[in-house]
């Protein structure tokens, strides 16, 4: 059996074998330290020793990695292990010209189409991987493993409808194939069918009740539900079985953050990033954590880090702005809205929020203009249509205000909200105070107010805009 990780997508499958006689080369070539921890790939006749067995090197999982350099010999394997002469594998490297020379003599092996395609695939050259597995099945039509590992290459493609046919056809021939329900029960997760995507990674457990990763994209695929408690006891699982796996921590993280237990999320995101600390995803969602702790400085700190891992994540980029805005720290903010704008361009909320930002430095006729772009990409984002609607309704520069036009843009960001955001009806309170009606800015803002009764800052604020209300005066930033 083997199983390879590539990004977020696991591939587990069965390699095809054909079978091998158990001779050694001649003359054996040293072995390298500098193989120590790299993958190599069996030879025509390997046999790997495992104890007083000669055995067949698929079962050690392929590519093989090397353990241990002793001399001419090697330690290799994944879960199991076993000993091997240097001369009887091939490194990546030479893997795709040593399977060629073989092909040359036997076009027929489909062995060397397969292991050929799976040098293929960790070199990165996916397309002609998948055409030698096609190689590969066109010789020996009735091998699950082949359709599985085929399965695999299109997944890593990211062309899942390609991979869940190809693990469908691997399931036929053999529907005991624990990894091609789990690799398929992955797959769905990407189409976005959660409930098949658990019920195949449920099939998988029960034929491999030890599959660690099968566990842990179950439990994804229940925090895409909203499962969260359900998640979390399938993490658990899989940490059990593989404690060493930071993924696995940082999903049960996102879950307890779900649940809003932030400080059990905190300890899972450590774990993460002590297991992997170039873990961006890890430094991310800490960061969220500590924003949810009102930690603002500590969060800072986690985006920082993150986009140092991930500097072309426009996500980070933004949520360190929002802080930094928070902290009236306006021009670092604004680097960062910059960024997201340019990682981003069609993000309308990093126009809006910069134009904000903008707004509290006094530069209006900058602000409006992100406004104003935002509004062409995104025109009826309740966000935008509110933060442009203040700016026309009580922006210190006469030339930028327009009330009747504030009042049209407050509506429509109230429709937006269904009439039950506090910060909607106050802008519209105050875009109606411009148009010069006090009486209807009375009423949104008493409505403003009564929907948000337990926020002293606000209440302070919208109490003063009443009074100037009441006074038939408009408010001014």
């Amino acid at each position: 059996m083997r199983r390879m990780i590539f990004g977020a997508f696991v591939i587990v499958g069965c390699l095809a074998t054909v079978g091998m006689r158990p001779t050694l080369a001649d003359e054996p070539a040293a072995a390298s330290p500098a193989l120590l921890n790299s993958k190599v790939l069996p030879k025509l006749d390997c046999k790997i020793a495992s104890g007083l067995e000669q055995v067949d090197p698929a079962e050690f999982g392929l590519p093989l990695v090397v353990r241990q350099v002793d001399g001419e010999r090697l330690l290799v394997g994944n879960d199991r292990k076993g000993w091997v002469a240097r001369s009887q594998v091939v490194t990546l490297d030479e893997a795709s010209h040593y399977y060629t020379d073989v092909l040359r003599a036997d076009p027929k092996s489909a062995w060397a189409y397969t292991l050929r395609a799976t040098a293929r695939i960790e070199t990165g050259k996916l397309d002609l991987a998948i055409a030698d597995y096609g190689e590969a099945i066109a010789l020996d039509p009735g091998n699950s493993a082949t359709y599985a590992d085929r399965g695999a290459a299109w997944a890593m493609k990211r062309d899942f409808a390609n991979a869940i046919v190809d693990f469908e056809r691997a399931l036929r021939l053999d529907p005991q194939n624990a990894h091609a329900y789990a690799n398929r029960g992955v797959a769905w997760i990407h189409e976005k069918h959660y409930d098949r995507a658990i019920a195949d990674l449920t099939t998988a457990l029960q034929l491999d009740p030890r599959d660690a990763q099968a566990y842990a994209y179950r439990g994804a695929a229940r925090i895409l539900l909203k499962e969260y408690d359900e998640a979390i006891i399938d993490f658990n699982q899989s940490l059990r079985l593989d404690p060493q796996n930071a993924d696995a921590y940082h999903n049960r993280a996102n879950a307890w953050a779900e649940k809003r237990e932030f400080a059990k999320a905190v300890a899972d995101y450590d774990e993460a990033i002590r297991l992997q600390p170039k873990h961006a995803k890890a430094w991310f969602g800490r960061g969220d954590a500590w924003r949810a702790q009102y930690s603002l400085d500590k969060a800072i700190g986690d985006y920082s880090e993150a986009i140092r891992l991930d500097p072309n994540n426009a996500k980070i980029y933004f949520s360190r702005a929002v802080l930094l805005g928070a902290k009236k720290e306006y021009e670092p903010c604004i680097a960062d809205f910059d960024a997201v704008i340019r990682l981003d361009p069609s993000n309308a909320l990093a126009y809006s929020a910069r134009a904000s930002t903008l707004a509290h430095l006094k530069r209006y006729d900058a602000a409006n203009a992100d406004f104003a772009k935002a509004i062409e990409l995104e025109p009826k984002n309740a966000i935008v249509c509110n933060g442009i609607a203040w700016l026309h309704a009580t922006c210190p520069e006469a030339a930028l205000r327009d009330g009747k036009q504030a009042v049209t843009e407050a509506t429509l960001s109230c429709e937006l909200t269904q009439w039950k955001f506090f910060a909607t009806l106050d802008t519209l309170a105050a875009a109606y105070a411009e148009t010069g009606d006090f009486d209807e800015a009375v009423k949104w803002q008493q409505k403003a107010i009564d929907l948000n009764p337990d926020d002293p800052g606000f209440a302070k604020d919208a109490g003063e805009r009443m009074a100037l209300y009441r006074d038939h005066k408009a408010y001014r930033e």
